[in-house]
């Protein structure tokens, strides 16, 4: 019993050395406190591009690979086969994948860590929004449709074995694609990098509540002073 307490108490000696040595919050520490900032924060629409900016970027890649997929679906024929399949697999997984991209990769790390690039998070947002919301439905689109078309027969695909064939049909599928991606690649690029700097005016403010906070805690307590009494030896005394 003896061992275990002393080993119990060199523990916690260590713990509190840790603690003393630690120049600063850790990153979960600050992302707790920030967190609670925004979710308090009145009015509640100066916190909207943290709040919900991942969100509206994840629809926003799914309004980008609409064009996309529609324009596969009807160069093939498909009509409405496989209609279901294609929405849930191209559209609504990828918005739900990349709204939690921007949450852990740019909002919480946003929240979490004391100096920051804004560069840095445009970049990482706009590559999140081109990956998914162009260069993932150029791949998937094109290959959900090109196995829909072969299923149910909807468009004489030649075969891979037949490469310049195989090619010259492929080019002919993407020849009038190249507004629709275009189009998608800027709006994906503005959106992302005009929500990271709507999130960074809001972290401004967190920032400043922050310095408000500290600079109440660390103003001197009010010294309450008595009025000074004389002792038994007749000197006077201050409390």
């Amino acid at each position: 019993m003896a061992t275990s307490s002393q080993s119990s108490q060199s523990v916690r000696r260590y713990d509190k050395y840790l603690a003393s040595q630690r120049k600063g919050p850790t990153y979960e520490e600050l992302l707790d406190r920030r967190r609670a900032i925004v979710e308090k924060w009145q009015p509640e629409h100066d916190m909207y591009p943290l709040l919900y900016g991942p969100f509206a970027l994840g629809m926003l890649s799914s309004l980008t690979a609409l064009p996309i997929l529609t324009h596969y679906r009807s160069f093939l024929k498909l009509r409405t086969k496989g209609a279901i399949i294609s929405t849930v697999a191209l559209l609504m997984l990828p918005a739900g994948c990349v709204a939690g991209m921007q949450i852990s990769l740019v909002v919480e790390p946003l929240l979490s860590k004391p100096i920051m690039c804004p560069v840095c998070y445009e970049v990482r947002s706009a590559a999140l929004q081109l990956a998914a919301g162009v260069a993932w439905p150029m791949v998937s689109c094109s290959s959900l449709s090109l196995f829909l078309a072969i299923s149910h027969k909807t468009e004489a695909v030649p075969s891979l074995g037949h490469f310049a064939e195989a090619f010259a049909f492929y080019r002919k599928m993407n020849r009038n694609l190249g507004k629709w991606v275009a189009g998608g690649a800027v709006a994906s690029m503005v959106a992302s990098v005009g929500m990271v700097m709507l999130q960074f005016r809001s972290m401004e403010m967190v920032w400043a509540r922050e310095r408000e906070t500290r600079l109440v805690e660390a103003e001197p307590k009010a010294v309450v002073r008595i009025n000074p009494r004389e002792d038994d030896t007749g000197r006077t005394q201050a409390f």
